[in-house]
């Protein structure tokens, strides 16, 4: 009989890492991510006496939020944006020379063990951003406190894989 060895170490919430081609900035600067939740619609199906429910054919995923910590050029949030004009005014859109795909990008939340290795990614597939949050600035603030934006990411599906 084989006896598989049983992983007993907790997953820590500060252990990860985001990763995406359009945002090389970003990535040592993210604080927070929720991995989205995922719903399955419902159908009814009808009977005489009461309605059965039973299983969608859709899936349902939530939007991908993290936030990030503003560098002190700007330079990430500024690559946010971009990409976020981009996505918002493109008057090639619906002509032959448009570039619709540059608009998406693959995203990736590595998580890192205790040891801070790699065991498991969460993969985003064609994410694009939606929204990106406000800067505040606080001249009252006795610390220095970090300037931080959220943002906001659609995306067609995610997948996980073990390490």
């Amino acid at each position: 009989m084989q006896v598989t060895e049983i992983n007993k170490n907790p997953l820590t919430r500060t252990r990860f890492k985001f990763v995406c081609s359009k945002l090389p900035q970003c990535t040592y600067f993210c604080q927070t991510v929720t991995i989205p939740g995922i719903g399955l619609g419902e159908a009814s199906q009808s009977t005489p006496l009461v309605d059965i429910p039973i299983p969608g054919d859709k899936l349902v995923y939530e939007d991908l939020n993290f936030t990030f910590v503003v560098n002190e050029d700007l330079d990430n949030w500024v690559e946010m944006k971009n990409w976020l004009d981009d996505a918002g005014y493109d008057s090639t859109l619906g002509t032959d020379n448009s570039p619709w795909a540059e608009l998406f990008a693959d995203g990736s939340i590595v998580v890192l063990s205790d040891k801070s290795n790699p065991v498991g990614v969460f993969t985003f597939e064609d994410m694009w951003p939606t929204s990106i949050g406000a800067l505040e600035f606080d001249i009252t603030d006795a610390d220095d406190a970090v300037v931080v934006a959220d943002v906001t990411f659609k995306y067609t599906r995610y997948t996980y894989k073990s390490i």
